[in-house]
This record gives structure tokens, C-alpha cells and sequence, in this order.
């Protein structure tokens, strides 16, 4: 079994690949947030970025890194981000973000370097997208059922939980915050995935699942 390395953003995504994506997938994978250590996380310009992606990748050439960053956000150092269309569907824009890290990567360490050693992966549009999966698992996993048809009228608006945009007030984040009074992030987000569970977040969002699929594939051999 291949050991995985996930280079997160923030807390609730080191959460979530412990307690959801290492015990559902069976895999021997664990998760560091972006930044130094005790930082509580938040996305860093790509020169930090990839500083840390090629420390990690030095570091255990035998382990498979992978990354779990916010469209939401991003900043605009990051390779790709600056060719995006904003018609382009979600998976399209997060598929050229992660080619040109890919890429922005390879160049560094050169053509000897393995490129199946880097699974970039980029949230459209942010990790709270994967909570509309299931409006009322979401609703029951934060201890507030009530809000359930709230939830659900947001997902409703959108082809994909992935599809819900990333405004200063409309990113998936924001709408929840406008809904749970006291909304706190690594808690809500976590006890809310735990609730869902993995088989929704993969049958809804296609780009998050295409992204799990890779990790049971190179984790397993």
C-alpha cells in the first residue's frame, strides 16, 4: 500500500482526510496543513505553495502527495489561474489549475523527477460545497434538522454542489454562515461530512470524486 500525503488547507480538511477519506478508503493517508507548524491553516501565495510541495515531495520519494486547496480565493500566483474563463464549467477550471501545478512542479525537479508522485487537486469551489451533497444529512449532522429545506433550496439553484460559485457572499461557505448562527468551520464541516458520508459527497460532485478515485487507485498498489 502506498503511503498518501495531503498538503491541506486548513483544519477541517486535515479532519476530513483523518476522519472521512483514511478509514472510508482504507488508505494510508494523512494530511499537513499548509504553513508552519501550529498555523491553523488558510491558503499561501504559490512560492510558499510550492516550496512545501517540494519539500514534502523530497522529503519520501516512495509516498504519493497530494493537495486539497479552495478555488475560493486562490490566489493569483498560481500557476493557471490567471487563463481561467469564467464560463468554464467547475471541473474544467480546477482541471487546468491542477495541470499547471503539475507542470509549474515538474519543471523543478526536472525530467527525471516521477510525475505520478503529485495528485494536485483544487475544491470547486470550496470544501463546503461537498456539504450540499445531502442537504438533510447536513442538516441532522450539525444538530439543526430544521434548516434542512434552507439547504436543500441552495443546492437546488445549482446543477452540482460543485457548481455553487465562489462570490464574497455566495461561496458555499457564505450561504451556510448566513444560515447557522455561530457557524464554526473545522466543527460544523466536519461532523456535517461525517454525517453525509463519502458515497453522497463522490455521487454529486464528479471532479471531488474523479479525485478520489485517483487516491484508491495509487494508494493500492
Amino acid at each position: 500500500m502506498k503511503r498518501i500525503l495531503a498538503l491541506v488547507e486548513g483544519q477541517t480538511e486535515e479532519g476530513f482526510v483523518r476522519e472521512v477519506l483514511a478509514p472510508t478508503l482504507e488508505l494510508w493517508i494523512s494530511a499537513r496543513i499548509l504553513g508552519v507548524p501550529g498555523h491553523k491553516g488558510g491558503i499561501r501565495p504559490w512560492d510558499r505553495v510550492r516550496k512545501e510541495l517540494i519539500s514534502l515531495l523530497r522529503e519520501d520519494r516512495d509516498a504519493v502527495v497530494t493537495t486539497c486547496f479552495d478555488y475560493f480565493r486562490l490566489p493569483t500566483s498560481f500557476p493557471g489561474k490567471a487563463t481561467i474563463v469564467a464560463a468554464d464549467p467547475p471541473a474544467a477550471k480546477a482541471a487546468k489549475l491542477e495541470a499547471a501545478m503539475l507542470d509549474a512542479i515538474a519543471l523543478e525537479l526536472g525530467e527525471s523527477w516521477n510525475r505520478g508522485q503529485l495528485v494536485p487537486y483544487i475544491q470547486m469551489h470550496e470544501f463546503e460545497a461537498v456539504l450540499f451533497s445531502d442537504p438533510v444529512r447536513f442538516a441532522s449532522g450539525v444538530g439543526l434538522p430544521g434548516l434542512a429545506a434552507s439547504f436543500q433550496r441552495i443546492r437546488g439553484q445549482f446543477e452540482s454542489p460543485e457548481h455553487i460559485n465562489d462570490g464574497a457572499t455566495t461561496a458555499p461557505s457564505k450561504r451556510i454562515e448566513a444560515i447557522v448562527t455561530g457557524y464554526i468551520k473545522p466543527l460544523h464541516g466536519l461532523v456535517g461530512a461525517l454525517e453525509i458520508g463519502l458515497p453522497a459527497m463522490r455521487a454529486e460532485c464528479s471532479h471531488f470524486a474523479a479525485w478520489v478515485e485517483r487516491l484508491e487507485q495509487v494508494g493500492k498498489k
